[in-house]
């Protein structure tokens, strides 16, 4: 498995490789504190990095515009504004 964990690791954007040595099958259970520390420290720089993104741009809505629609796109603003004319 080390070499599939490896893999892994170099195709996923800001993955992490750790390894919990020593630990036989129940890593989990025999090194518990690193294996939290360590998931602690990734969701520390996930979130960081989440806080930095600029939030979505919103449609302009203003009341009797005439207009509805819907916002088709990502949370980090890339997309577009469908608008249903006479709404």
């Amino acid at each position: 498995m080390p070499e599939t964990a490896r893999f892994m690791s170099k195709q996923l954007p800001h993955a992490q490789l750790v390894r919990l040595e020593p630990a036989g099958h129940m890593a989990v259970f025999e090194r518990r504190e690193r294996l939290v520390s360590e998931l602690a420290s990734f969701a520390d720089g996930v979130l960081a990095a989440s806080r930095q993104v600029a939030p979505a741009p919103q449609p302009e809505l203003r009341a009797g515009a005439g207009s509805a629609g819907y916002w088709s796109g990502s949370a980090r603003g890339a997309g577009s504004w469908t608008g249903v004319p006479g709404w």
